[in-house]
C-alpha cells in the first residue's frame, strides 16, 4: 500500500487511493492523509473510547457500557450505528437492556438506534433527512443549503450525514432507514 499511496502523490492529479482495514494503517502520517481507509469488521473497545470521547461523551459509566458493548460484539462495534447513537445520545445513553441482543453486524441494531431516538429528531431534521436520502447522490454542500435549508450544516455538524470533498452524502443504511416512515416518523 504504501508503494502505491506514494507513487500516486508523486504522479499528481486528481487521483483517490481507498483502502480497508481491519485496524490502523501501517503508514506515516504523510502518507496516511491522502488515502480514504474504511474500517471492515466491528471495531475494537479502545476505537469505541476514542470514538466516544472524540463526541464529547464523558469518561466513567457511559465510556464503560459503549466499550463492554464494543467487547461482546454488540451494537456499538458497527461504526454507522456507533455514530449515529453518539451524535443522537451523547452521554446519554439508551437503558442497558436495549444493548442486549443488539450486535455489530445488523441492520435492525442501526434501525432501533434511530427509532430509540425518534424524539431527538426535530420535523426540519426529519424532512431534509429524508429529502436527502431521495435524492440518492452526493450534493454539494451549497446546493444542499440552498435546497433544504441551514438544517444541512446541523447535520454534518451532528454527523448525520457525510461531508465529503465539499458533497453531502448520505450513507445507504441512513437512505434506506429514513427513505421509509418506519423509525422517523413524528
Amino acid at each position: 500500500l504504501l508503494v502505491l499511496v506514494r507513487s500516486v502523490r508523486l504522479r499528481g492529479g486528481k487521483y483517490r487511493v481507498l483502502a480497508t482495514s481491519s485496524g490502523e494503517l501501517d503508514l506515516p502520517a504523510v502518507d496516511r492523509a491522502g488515502v480514504h481507509s474504511e474500517r471492515v469488521g466491528p471495531l475494537l473497545p479502545a476505537d469505541v473510547k476514542k470514538v466516544a470521547s472524540s463526541y464529547g461523551v464523558r469518561a466513567g459509566d457511559p465510556q464503560e457500557r459503549l466499550m463492554t458493548d464494543a467487547a461482546r460484539g454488540g451494537c456499538t462495534g458497527h461504526a454507522l450505528t456507533l455514530r449515529y447513537m453518539l451524535a443522537l445520545f451523547g452521554s446519554d445513553l439508551p437503558p442497558p437492556e436495549f444493548f442486549t441482543g443488539q450486535t455489530s453486524r445488523s441492520v435492525n441494531a442501526f434501525r432501533a438506534v434511530v427509532e430509540e431516538a425518534n424524539s431527538r429528531f426535530d420535523d426540519k431534521e426529519r424532512e431534509v433527512l429524508r429529502g436527502l436520502a431521495r435524492v440518492g447522490l452526493p450534493i454539494g454542500q451549497a446546493t444542499a443549503t440552498r435546497q433544504f435549508g441551514t438544517t444541512v450544516g446541523k447535520l454534518v455538524k451532528r454527523g448525520l450525514v457525510d461531508l465529503i470533498e465539499g458533497d453531502v452524502c448520505v450513507h445507504p443504511l441512513v437512505a434506506q432507514t429514513v427513505g421509509s416512515d418506519y423509525p422517523l416518523s413524528p
